[in-house]
């Protein structure tokens, strides 16, 4: 189409703010229902504009790997009884994101018993690459 473009793995936070500054032109992972308080209010004031949903039926969560599901952690209710096997922390995404903020929450408020728990926000790279490395460490 004659466009030149350019991929940059950001912060959310850093997203909106160059969206709403015109630094940015597109962002194409905006997530429903978990970032609605972080977008609605650029929409508001007119600094950003949803186009189009181009995902429907996607969740956002918590997640573990089919060994742990299949270990028996099955709900986030659960954790909390595995505390030590996760040394109570929670490997999060970029800071600022929806999800991070609904963990950040249940911590506070202490729901499902998470909270004696840390989330480690760091970015979705960071995250997966963490999964990734404790599969090693487990299968190797």
């Amino acid at each position: 189409m004659g466009y030149e473009t350019r991929q940059q793995d950001l912060a959310v936070s850093v997203i909106l703010e160059g969206l709403s500054r015109n630094d940015l032109e597109i962002y194409l992972g905006g997530w429903y229902p978990v970032q609605t308080d972080m977008v609605e209010p650029l929409v508001a004031d007119g600094k950003v504009e949803k186009v189009v949903s181009n995902i429907s039926g996607a969740n956002s969560g918590l997640v573990v790997p089919q060994y742990v599901y299949d270990a028996g952690v099955t709900t986030v209710a659960e954790l909390a009884a595995h505390y030590d096997q996760f040394d109570g922390e929670i490997q999060g995404i970029e800071a600022g994101t929806g999800i991070n903020e609904a963990i950040l929450n249940a911590i506070d408020n202490d729901l499902a018993g998470l909270g004696d728990w840390q989330l480690r926000e760091s970015s979705t790279s960071a995250m997966l690459a963490q999964a990734e490395q404790k599969w090693l460490t487990r299968s190797g």
